[in-house]
């Protein structure tokens, strides 16, 4: 989630959230790590918001999270939480992938859509990339679509996602 634009007006600012997109018709499906990340969240978000008295700052500060509160509280509404595969043999839901290609080695974690963190390699069960590693097991060969292309990719290892952090 991440904060798209704010809009001028008097009073308080108010902030508009970027919310990852949750196909409609499709169970919003997230790891046991997302949905208490997820809780965590809300729960930390109801605390400080309890908290905020009536200074112009705690004012401010109640705009921005207004919207953050709405946001969880339809989210972690909504989840499906999914257990973990205990030994997976291929690529699916709640597994991290270990792919390489000529001298390369990545691992890619199939997780939520609130769980995507592309620095950690956390990619959403909708993406394309997922989607390409669905169903492969070790030694297969995927073409996975990339921004410089389709490139072809050998699944490695697959194994449990692994709480992110």
């Amino acid at each position: 989630m991440s904060r798209a634009f704010t809009k001028e007006q008097d009073g308080p600012e108010v902030v508009e959230w970027s919310e990852p997109e949750v196909i409609p018709g499709v169970p919003n499906r997230i790891t046991p790590f997302g949905a208490a990340a997820l809780r965590g969240r809300l729960e930390r978000a109801r605390a400080e918001r309890k908290a905020l008295g009536e200074s112009a700052r705690d004012t401010s500060r109640r705009a921005e999270l207004d919207p953050e509160l709405r946001f969880l509280e339809r989210r972690v509404g909504s989840f499906v939480e999914t257990p973990l595969p205990v030994a997976p043999a291929k690529a699916g839901f709640g597994v991290a992938v270990t792919m390489s290609r000529d001298d390369r080695t990545r691992v890619i974690t199939i997780g939520g859509v609130d769980e995507v963190d592309a620095e950690r390699g956390w990619v959403s069960f909708t993406s394309p990339v997922a989607k390409a590693l669905f169903g492969a097991e070790p030694g297969d060969l995927v073409v996975v679509p990339t921004p410089r292309g389709e490139e072809e990719w050998e699944v490695e290892a697959v194994a449990p996602a692994v709480r992110p952090g």
